[in-house]
């Protein structure tokens, strides 16, 4: 029996169709074995999500295991590198995790400063500061009567009520890092702690308030010289010397700023025990939200009008 040569033209315009329906089961599954047998998915058939092309979750070792110590494994392990950076890699995440887990459960949960700033407040008492205006600090200093520093607290905010003063600092400092004994062992450490701060100050005990706020801004802007490609040895340049410059480019400003702003309130809680508290404000804190601060500690301090 003859049968008619199938042409590559008649294969392509099968696979290109994509009204028809599948008619064997090489269509719609990919034949096994080492048969060279053509398939085309079903226009039914939804394409699965590209799940192996998505992006691994950053682990807290992986930014150090792929720089230069990334780099020196492979040297001193070329045969096992992948399969190290992986252990490594997950260690990393397990310390991390239990120490997570564990700080949580010792300190009996992190809060954050709005649920400890409900917590803390009194029920006759009002907050004066609205959130938004609330003084972000990055640092609270403590000095004694002879300006000689006491202590340095981390950063937190500062509100008023009708009452007092409240600085409230709250930060987690976490941390995983790699210990190497030898080339062939290896130790993945974790340290997370959770650290709280609740200083209140009486208000009929505020002395002075100062507030300094400190910006500028520098610009620079360069003019270059361009010696011309001949090098001023040839008759089109004006000036026949190998120093000749004919082309003058002036580049765009280069800006750089710094802000400083500063309020430091000076306390007497007795004669003999006497403080300023200096507050480094952020500087993503307005300044209107800094004066505002001091204004209403100055209406609202008895000593400050």
């Amino acid at each position: 029996m003859d049968h008619e040569p199938i042409l590559q033209s008649d294969v392509l315009a099968q696979a290109s169709s994509s009204e028809r329906e599948p008619t064997n089961q090489h269509e719609m599954f990919p034949p096994s074995g080492n048969t060279a047998t053509r398939y085309v998915r079903s226009p039914y058939s939804q394409p699965s999500p590209a799940i192996y092309n998505q992006p691994r979750a950053q682990g807290p070792l992986d930014a150090l295991l792929s720089g230069p110590y990334g780099a020196s494994l492979r040297t001193q392990h070329p045969h096992s590198h992948r399969k190290l950076v992986n252990k490594l890699s997950a260690a990393g995440a397990s310390s991390y995790a239990a120490c997570q887990n564990r700080v949580q459960t010792v300190s009996g949960g992190i809060m954050s400063l709005d649920d400890l700033l409900r917590r803390l407040v009194m029920e006759d008492e009002q907050v004066l500061t609205a959130p938004d205006k609330q003084v972000k600090f990055t640092k609270l200093t403590v000095f004694d009567a002879h300006e000689k520093e006491i202590r340095s607290l981390p950063a937190g905010r500062a509100l008023i009520t009708n009452k007092r003063i409240l600085f409230i600092s709250s930060g987690v400092q976490q941390n995983t890092w790699l210990d190497t004994t030898t080339t062939q062992n290896f130790q993945a450490k974790s340290s997370f702690g959770d650290k709280f701060l609740y200083l209140p100050i009486a208000l009929h005990c505020v002395r002075t308030v100062e507030m300094l706020s400190d910006t500028s801004v520098l610009s620079t802007t360069d003019v270059l010289g361009i010696p011309p490609c001949c090098g001023g040895h040839c008759f089109c340049c004006e000036c026949l010397c190998s120093n000749a410059v004919t082309t003058w480019v002036v580049t765009d400003p280069l800006l750089g700023s710094t802000s400083l702003r500063v309020i430091r309130v000076g306390v007497m809680i007795s004669p003999t025990d006497q403080k300023m508290y200096k507050l480094d404000l952020s500087p993503s804190s307005p300044l209107n939200v800094a004066t505002d601060f001091v204004a209403a500690l100055q209406k609202h301090s008895r000593d400050l009008h």
